[in-house]
């Protein structure tokens, strides 16, 4: 299986879970990475930020390329089909047709909810006591 999961939105607003389900989708043998509107550029800080905070690296790292001003909702889906993705985790942008589109047509997209304000990631996650 190969499962992709989002940034901003998802696997920042639940990192527990996201951290959990990669590392046993990984021993499982699946393939785990992201699937993100960043730019390419962004690639090695985002995993570093990851590996800091207790993640295991990813298999994969799709990002826009760094010239490309796509829309994350038109860009998510087209990287899905190209990449022959079996399950994706996102907090969706429902403004655009072609991500409606593509939920109706991939039943194994999940997304997920937030609570925090975005870029939240930003900022050193509370240790448990």
């Amino acid at each position: 299986m190969k499962i992709s999961i989002d940034f901003d939105g998802t696997l920042w607003q639940h990192q527990d879970f996201f951290a959990t389900l990669m590392k046993a989708m990984q021993a499982a043998g699946h393939e785990v990475g992201i699937l993100t509107g960043h730019h390419m550029k962004t690639k090695s800080d985002d995993i570093n930020l990851m590996l800091s905070r207790g993640f295991v690296e990813p298999d994969f790292y799709i990002g826009r390329p760094n010239d490309s001003e796509e829309h994350g909702g038109t860009f998510k889906p087209r990287m899905i089909k190209e990449h022959s993705i079996d399950y994706h985790f996102d907090d969706f942008d429902f403004s655009q047709p072609r991500c409606i589109e593509l939920m109706g047509s991939h039943p194994r997209i999940f997304r997920s909810w937030h609570d925090g304000p975005r870029g939240s990631h930003l900022k050193k996650p509370a240790l448990p006591l």
